[in-house]
């Protein structure tokens, strides 16, 4: 999934079924990861999209199927929803859309970075 990496979606909701949603969608095509303390979902159709406009609206697609599919596994899910929208083009430039302080795509960064070992 290291194509995806330059797309971030945050997503806000109750914590149990943001947790839920992460234990559940971990696949190639579709991830909900908790990094940091926030829950970001990753898809492989947003890798071709430019712009917020764009991925918000896959986005925004992508969760109602995932809320509807939660729904019926799980009875009192609460659906979740897009909290910010962050996406690093290739220059290496970060934009953002939504409420979310600009801060945490780089607690994110910070948090999947692995730990470097000295010899």
């Amino acid at each position: 999934m290291d194509s995806m990496a330059d797309k971030y979606v945050e997503l806000k909701g109750e914590e149990l079924d943001l947790c839920e949603l992460s234990r559940r969608f971990r696949t190639e095509s579709v991830s909900v990861t908790k990094i940091a303390g926030r829950y970001i979902l990753r898809a492989a159709n947003f890798v071709p999209l430019i712009g917020h406009t764009d991925i918000r609206k896959q986005a925004e697609i992508l969760l109602k199927k995932i809320n509807g599919a939660m729904k019926i596994m799980i009875q009192d899910y609460q659906p979740v929803e897009i909290q910010s929208i962050a996406e690093v083009d290739e220059m290496g430039r970060t934009t953002f859309s939504g409420p979310s302080s600009k801060r945490w795509l780089s607690d994110i960064s910070t948090a999947a970075t692995p730990a470097r070992v000295s010899p």
